[in-house]
């Protein structure tokens, strides 16, 4: 699956939601991401910081599955300095993402 095809609650969460909402209309495909993190507060959320033409730019992404997120806030951090345009192209894989059961955990 490709970055750009991600979704949360059916809305795609690339590109980031823009904050403050006023300059979520400076979000463009040459924007070029610049820092990225977790945060853990309620439902646990990636923030990243945008070089824009007009300026800097925080957002949020958000998952269905929280579990996912370290795995793509690595895949993002990897790719900081590219633009949105680049990174929304980029595959991820989810598998490894998931909490492994223990075999003794499993019913027979």
């Amino acid at each position: 699956m490709r970055i750009r095809e991600l979704r949360w609650r059916d809305d795609f969460v690339w590109f980031p939601v823009g904050w403050p909402p006023e300059h979520d209309a400076m979000v463009d495909k040459n924007g070029v991401l610049k820092k990225v993190g977790i945060q853990e507060i309620l439902h646990p959320y990636i923030h990243v910081e945008i070089e824009t033409h007009k300026g800097l730019l925080w957002g949020v992404i958000l998952l269905e599955d929280h579990h996912n997120l370290k795995t793509l806030c690595h895949k993002l951090k990897e790719n900081l300095g590219k633009t949105l345009a680049e990174i929304g192209e980029l595959e991820i894989d989810f598998t490894r993402s998931r909490p492994r059961v223990s075999p003794s955990l499993q019913s027979p």
